[in-house]
């Protein structure tokens, strides 16, 4: 998921944990 990590910590507080591990 190199996007994700590219991504800022906002986009991942946005989705929830498990939408992240489905992504």
């Amino acid at each position: 998921m190199p996007c994700e990590a590219r991504q800022p910590s906002t986009y991942v507080e946005m989705v929830p944990i498990p939408a992240k591990q489905m992504l």
